[in-house]
């Protein structure tokens, strides 16, 4: 079964307890809460009323932080990087520390991107394509995991951000997201404790692939601080 989940921001700053009511009894199963400058005044008050009407809080975005990077929400499975013009997460560099930063928390990181927004940045890479992505694609139809125009070696998606006009009920619109069955078995709050995947991945190879994708990050890191060391403990296995 897809579920559905919205995303608020600060547009969404009047978000309620009724609203998150109304939200569930439409079809929404979870939240995405943005973490970003302009909403630290609202996302307590939103993850509260999302979690008293019964509302997964699934995860979190990181968009425009001022420079602060936040403290993941402690019912947020997974971070997801805004990767598009207007974020400050617009070139592989950014990314990189961006994910380096992801990988502090513990959480699964989640590319947040589309074909437009990649092809306007310039980003001719496909190094990212072995992590999670989360592609707002506004074509108004609940299945577009399988993408309609390929882009940075994702050929599929695990979050379909659908609309950006949802009402389900609210008096004012909002972001509306498919979650791809699998995804959500892996983060749903249910598998918090499940030994299986207590570091957020679902196979092993997804952790290789993420390991892989920080190694490349730390090695670019190194050679351009030019420490010889971390290159050294890197091919040596260390690190």
């Amino acid at each position: 079964m897809t579920r559905l989940a919205v995303d608020l921001s600060n547009y969404q700053s009047q978000f309620s307890l009724g609203d998150a009511r109304t939200l569930k009894a439409n079809g929404v199963s979870a939240v995405i809460i943005g973490r970003q400058a302009r909403n630290r005044a609202y996302e307590a008050q939103q993850a509260a009323a999302a979690l008293d009407a019964g509302l997964t809080i699934i995860g979190e975005y990181w968009i425009s932080l001022g420079g602060v990077w936040p403290d993941p929400l402690p019912e947020s499975r997974f971070i997801a990087i805004d990767v598009e013009p207007g974020s400050e997460f617009t070139t592989e560099a950014d990314i990189d520390n961006a994910l380096a930063q992801v990988a502090t928390t513990g959480r699964t990181p989640v590319i947040y991107s589309s074909k437009w927004a990649w092809d306007a940045l310039g980003l001719a890479t496909a190094k990212y394509a072995g992590l999670t992505l989360w592609n707002a694609n506004y074509d108004g139809r609940a299945d577009g995991f399988v993408l309609p125009r390929p882009f940075g070696g994702w050929t599929t998606c695990a979050i379909d951000q659908y609309t950006d006009k949802g009402a389900l009920g609210l008096t004012y619109p909002v972001d509306v997201n498919a979650i791809e069955d699998g995804f959500w078995a892996r983060c749903a709050p249910q598998q918090v404790n499940d030994p299986d995947h207590e570091d957020g991945f679902d196979t092993g190879a997804d952790r290789l692939t993420y390991e892989a994708i920080l190694r490349e990050v730390v090695i670019g890191h190194a050679r351009a601080e030019g420490d010889p060391q971390v290159l050294h403990d890197i091919i040596d296995g260390r690190r």
